[in-house]
């Protein structure tokens, strides 16, 4: 696997600034110096025009603007920025499911290092990734699909600055070089963060004054002047400055000595609050001692802004193909805990995984899709927080274990039905046997995983163009042989051959909807296949995998954004791509031109007549067939819990309860799914009404069959030992 690189803070901000670092709660925090210069910077910028940025959007009623600040507004823009997508609302990240994962299970405000450390250990969903609602703040949004899509969108640090305006770095002008790191990493098109006291502000409106012409641009916007205390503590996006905007700091419609200049933030409570959304800052108000003559003082006067923070964006889907895979269930997640621990040698890492409590404390007990029953959750956790060089080449090197932790022994019970290490590079899956499901009352449990063998990552297919035809599981496709020639043959037992044109139907490779073009639509509507909010039938899962790795996820819709911003690396050619092949339903020359054939009747061939004399060849006769076939029972299983041994299928009816004998009819190994679980398969009588999978000694409950093609999964043993299933 190989790595991309970083992106690193820019050289010219190491060159401007001697910096001293402290490490911090996970972050990297630097206590800026003073520079002799600013150097070119220009006099303006302002983010919020670039077509990354989201719109200006509210909270609402819910404590979570450290999640608008960092992940709607920051992390939206940085990493649409990264990948050169314009912004809309769909493509904006979710500050409701990083509010979920920080809050506690409290509805109440979150910390910003809480936040980007999710940021850094889960990731970002985007908008359309799910329908969050302000109504539940507690819901983890629990499934495996919705993490690993989170898990392609991080971060890979975030830097915290302090001291900017402290008594001993005074802002004394717009070229103050208390300044210069900030308006730097602003000039450079970055958005940061920082946390202000909203109900303290003393806000005033931009006044007109010939000494200050830019006035005029944002005549009687509002301006933050100063604050007089520390009352709501309230995070913010900066998305600029302006370094010619004055601000009357002293009343008396001068333009005095450190009034020029303000920072532009852009807040969460909607377009109606302030300047449309956004607000002014003056420098000023940034010192926690005001340097304007005659200024007012109030009797405790905060700096408007400390703790600011820039990210720096992990690249798009970066190291995502080795992680954890765990299904879990409780009715209180708040005491239960995983820690993992990887050796080699000398060397030990160990971990929590996530997402961990934070600032240790839950307000009530959940689960983990925020109801207060028992129910599973399966998420996933990239092995690169862990052993940051992690590659699939090192991962036989590591001896892995966890350690399942219940904190309190009352009676509700943490069950771990499932934790393994996946590696998709290869498609290897490893999981501890006979373990699973682990139950858990105020004791812990450590696992040990078995080793990994060394496996060479497998080769892509050479084919220059395969035939792919669409699954029946989930979003999956199926990659058959290419199609090499336009005739289709049909020999008969005689070797007598006719031949036939087939017609090939192609599609445009992104054009999801099949409209003939690729558009902002077709990202859209991948975006609402992932969502299950369309069916298979509203969508060509063929033209949809626009990156070829046979499913249709995020990064496919991710692949269509970027054809249409006309980035090279989008993945998408223009070309056209198989997706049918038809062969005529009858031939050309009827077999005797005196009868009719009509285009509705479909035909077959059999075996040819005798020839009366041998040395002509036979003659093909073909005779229509009946259009309703005969449904096959088919039954697929997919062994989810590793059952061992031959699982079987054992089936009867109501009149006919000696169908087969215990434990039924072995069935056959079909293929084996993602998460290196074999997929059975059998076909079983017409007049089968009921069926059960065992493997002699578990055994799922009976299932009602009312025939056709069904795919059953066992789920999860109830009070009897038997197994329920769900479909799939």
């Amino acid at each position: 696997m190989k790595k991309q690189l970083i992106k690193l803070c820019s050289v010219f901000i190491s060159l401007l600034l001697v910096l001293s670092a402290v490490i911090t709660s996970d972050a990297t925090v630097f206590v800026s110096e003073s520079v002799s210069s600013q150097g070119d910077l220009p006099d303006i910028v302002d983010n919020s025009q670039s077509k990354y940025f989201p719109p200006i959007d509210t909270q609402g009623d819910q404590g979570s603007c450290v999640c608008w600040a960092q992940g709607y507004y920051q992390f939206t823009y940085m990493m649409n920025r990264e990948l050169d997508i314009a912004t809309t609302s769909e493509n904006a990240f979710s500050a409701r499911w990083l509010y979920n994962l920080a809050n506690g299970g409290r509805s109440a405000g979150t910390w910003e290092n809480d936040v980007y450390n999710m940021m850094k250990e889960i990731g970002c969903l985007r908008q359309s990734d799910a329908e969050f609602s302000n109504e539940d703040d507690q819901n983890w949004y629990p499934t495996e699909e919705m993490w690993k899509t989170a898990m392609q969108y991080r971060i890979s640090d975030y830097t915290i600055f302090k001291n900017i305006g402290e008594e001993d770095s005074q802002i004394t002008s717009p070229d103050d070089p208390d300044l210069t790191n900030i308006k730097t990493l602003l000039a450079q098109g970055e958005v940061l963060a920082g946390t202000t006291y909203i109900s303290s502000w003393k806000v005033g409106r931009l006044k007109q004054n010939s000494s200050a012409p830019e006035n005029d641009k944002y005549l009687n916007e509002y301006v933050v002047m100063y604050e007089d205390g520390t009352s709501v503590r309230h995070r913010l996006a900066i998305v600029g400055y302006n370094d010619n905007i004055w601000t009357d700091i002293n009343s008396n419609d001068k333009v005095d000595a450190g009034e020029m200049g303000a920072l532009k933030i852009a807040n969460s409570w909607g377009t109606d609050r302030h300047n449309q959304g956004f607000m002014w800052i003056a420098y000023d108000a940034l010192n926690r001692v005001s340097c304007v003559s005659n200024a007012p003082v109030p009797d405790y006067r905060p700096a408007a802004f400390h703790d600011y923070t820039q990210i720096e964006i992990l690249p798009y889907d970066f190291d995502t193909e080795l992680y954890f895979r765990y299904t879990l269930n409780t009715s209180d997640r708040g005491q239960c805990r995983m820690y993992a621990t990887a050796t080699k040698g000398d060397t030990t890492y160990t971990f929590e995984l996530g997402p961990k409590r934070q600032h240790g404390m839950y307000a009530n007990t959940f689960s983990y899709d925020g109801t207060t029953k028992s129910n599973d959750g399966t998420m996933v956790y990239a092995l690169s927080n862990l052993v940051p060089d992690i590659t699939s080449e090192t991962l036989h090197e590591y001896q892995w274990s966890i350690k399942f932790e219940d904190e309190e022994a009352d009676g509700i019970v943490f069950t771990v039905k499932n934790m393994e290490i996946v590696d998709d590079t290869t498609g290897r899956v490893v999981r501890p046997d006979n373990v699973y499901p682990l139950k858990l009352d105020g004791t812990s449990k450590e696992v040990t995983f078995p080793q990994f063998e060394y496996a060479e990552p497998t080769a892509p297919s050479t084919s220059s163009q395969p035939a792919e035809t669409e699954a029946t599981t989930g979003t999956e496709l199926i990659t058959t042989e290419p199609l090499t020639t336009a005739t289709t043959t049909v020999t008969t037992s005689t070797e007598a051959t006719v031949t036939d044109p087939v017609e090939y139907v192609y599609g445009l490779s992104g054009d999801s909807n099949q409209s003939g073009d690729i558009s902002i639509s077709d990202a859209t509507l991948i975006q609402k296949y992932i969502s299950n909010l369309v069916d298979e039938g509203d969508i060509s899962l063929l033209l949809s995998d626009c990156d070829a790795d046979t499913k249709v996820t995020i990064k496919d819709a991710t692949c269509i954004q970027k054809y249409l911003a006309e980035l090279k690396d989008s993945g998408i050619t223009g070309t056209q791509v198989l997706i049918d092949t038809i062969i005529p339903t009858q031939p050309s020359k009827p077999a005797d031109p005196t009868e009719s054939t009509e285009a509705s009747t479909p035909f077959v061939t059999t075996a040819p007549t005798e020839a009366t004399d041998p040395t002509e060849p036979s003659t093909i006769v073909t005779e229509p067939v009946t259009t309703e076939p005969a449904v096959q029972n088919t039954v697929y299983f997919t062994n989810a819990h590793q059952w061992s041994g031959t699982v079987s299928c054992y089936y009867w009816s109501d009149s006919d309860t000696n169908m087969t004998s215990w434990p039924g009819v072995p069935m056959t190994i079909s293929s084996v799914n993602d998460y290196g679980q074999s997929v059975y398969v059998l076909q079983i009588p017409q007049d089968a009404e009921y069926i059960i999978f065992t493997n002699g000694s578990v055994q799922t409950a009976d299932i009602p069959y009312s025939g056709g093609e069904k795919r059953y999964y066992a789920d999860a043993p109830s009070s009897d030992g038997k197994y329920t299933v769900k479909e799939w």
